[in-house]
């Protein structure tokens, strides 16, 4: 079995403070694999929610592959047991 690793493990997250202080953001780089932002109160804490949503998501996606991986192969071997089935039959 292939092992799938999910392309959000790869981001980079960057911590942006506005200069008032009111307010950071947590951004994904490359952009495109994570668009959108985390805000906070202070860039520690945006950052922490940034990967625990990344955690979150790479758990979620990977354990569905495995599963669909897992799937697939059961079916695969039904489907070899009952064309075997068959041939014996039809002898």
């Amino acid at each position: 079995m292939t092992q799938y690793r999910h392309p959000m493990r790869d981001v980079v997250f960057h911590a942006y403070i506005r200069q008032d202080g009111a307010e950071a953001i947590a951004r994904g780089k490359p952009y495109g694999l994570c668009p959108m932002f985390f805000e906070a109160t202070t860039a520690d804490e945006a950052l922490r929610k940034a990967e625990a949503f990344r955690a979150d998501a790479v758990e979620t996606v990977e354990r569905a592959y495995a599963n669909r991986v897992k799937a697939l192969a059961a079916g695969r071997l039904a489907m070899a047991k009952s064309r075997a089935e068959s041939q014996n039959r039809a002898k």
